[in-house]
């Protein structure tokens, strides 16, 4: 099978980027020809390890990049022109991606935003062949506000005239670009229900999972008072890194000495990367809170196996990589109830589940990790094996390839695991 995969983005390092390599990798490894695609490329800022051997074929920078509309962004009057002119390049970039893809594809595998636009533009005016698109978030302007709203009504909440024009904008994709796709696949039952609820559409589950060779497990034993806390992502206001440090605040106050690292890109939402450290300093924690920003695979899996707890407060939050590393490596986690990978964990058996956006409910689950050795170490051991037996990067790309071959060849696709029994 020929596979032409797409991508947005491969010049930076993050989950989406990871799982389209590591769905590459697997796509090779089975004897299958795999070309890829992207509007930006940079092999040394991206997962160099994961692209060893793949040529990409990528649009010049200069063409691809928009920086002059994302500045009229800053003038009130002018973001939804903004909003259209970003649309209008990004899909103006995806005809001229499709029009420099090869006609040898037997299936097209776009990953992401923008990318199944090129798909449909392939099928047009390339070769019509059968297109599977990979989506770790419902790429819906409803779907965004809606989930910004539900994280701080008071900031997101849009007028109805607005929410009007995201409809339409949403119908619009969907009629043009997303009935181009033969199969949609989405990482959780989270997203499964978006789809269907913002477009209209079923998707398979493909749950993610890392490379067990890299991530490695620790056997560890249960925390002092002084515990060291993870968490993970690029700055987004769905993280919830807030209720991580109001839950580092409430604990020290309450005798515990916790010590809260947060890896990510504060480029992402840097207004939000500023009202974080804002809130460290209000709260008297800066010498408890440490922004590690972008780091290494080196330093990531050190990390994994240094720290005590893995913390994922996200809501409204796709399914990540990053809880699924941390419980390979034999880091309990604790996480939220609004995020997707809460729908695989047993609650005191391969994690603690906790009530979205509730810093209170993060420090009982700390204090009883801490306070149970019997329980950390249980969660420890059951949330590694749970891992290695249900959500590799190997069964991923097995699970991916079987959804191609369903696409094909009307082939059944096999369920996914979902809490252990």
């Amino acid at each position: 099978m020929r596979i032409a995969m797409i991508m947005r983005r491969l010049d930076l390092k993050g989950g989406s980027q990871r799982l389209f390599l590591y769905i590459a990798n697997q796509y090779r490894r089975r004897g299958h020809d795999v070309n890829i695609y992207a509007f930006f490329y940079s092999k040394e800022k991206c997962f160099p390890d994961l692209l060893e051997g793949f040529e990409v074929a990528a649009l010049d920078q200069k063409f691809a990049a928009d920086p002059e509309f994302k500045t009229l962004r800053k003038v009130p009057i002018l973001r939804n022109l903004a909003t259209l002119l970003i649309t209008w390049h990004e899909t103006k970039t995806a005809r001229a991606l499709a029009r420099r893809m090869t006609p040898d594809a037997d299936i097209l595998n776009p990953h992401e935003r923008v990318a199944h636009r090129a798909a449909h533009f392939y099928r047009k005016y390339v070769k019509d062949v059968p297109s599977v698109w990979n989506t770790n978030d419902t790429h819906s302007m409803r779907h965004l506000v809606d989930k910004l709203a539900a994280v701080d009504p008071g900031r997101y909440a849009q007028p109805w005239w607005k929410m009007l024009i995201y409809r339409i904008r949403d119908w619009y994709e969907n009629w043009r670009y997303i009935s181009s796709q033969d199969e949609i696949v989405v990482v959780d039952k989270f997203n499964q229900c978006a789809t269907r609820e913002y477009f209209g559409r079923h998707a398979f589950v493909n749950r993610n999972g890392p490379i067990l060779s890299q991530f490695t497990y620790k056997p560890r034993g249960a925390p002092s008072k002084r515990v060291q806390l993870l968490t993970s992502g690029i700055f987004f206001p769905h993280r919830r890194f807030e209720d991580a440090i109001r839950a580092v605040a409430m604990l020290a106050k309450q005798g515990y000495d916790p010590t809260l690292r947060i890896i990510g890109n504060p480029a992402g939402d840097p207004e939000y990367a500023t009202r974080l450290r804002k809130l460290v300093d209000e709260l008297h924690v800066s010498d408890r809170v440490i922004f590690l920003g972008k780091i290494s695979e080196e330093d990531l899996i050190r990390r994994y196996h240094e720290a005590d707890v893995f913390l994922y407060p996200h809501t409204m939050q796709s399914d990540g990589l990053a809880p699924t590393e941390a419980m390979a490596c034999g880091l309990p986690p604790v996480v939220s109830k609004g995020a997707g990978i809460h729908e695989i964990i047993t609650d005191r058996e391969t994690g603690l589940s906790v009530a979205a956006m509730n810093p209170g409910d993060l420090v009982r689950a700390i204090r009883e990790l801490i306070d149970t050795p019997a329980l950390y170490e249980r969660i420890s051991r059951q949330a590694a094996e749970f891992v290695r037996k249900n959500f590799t990067n190997e069964l991923y790309g097995e699970r991916q390839l079987a959804i191609l071959e369903h696409v094909l060849h009307r082939t059944p696709v096999p369920s996914v695991p979902e809490r252990r029994e």
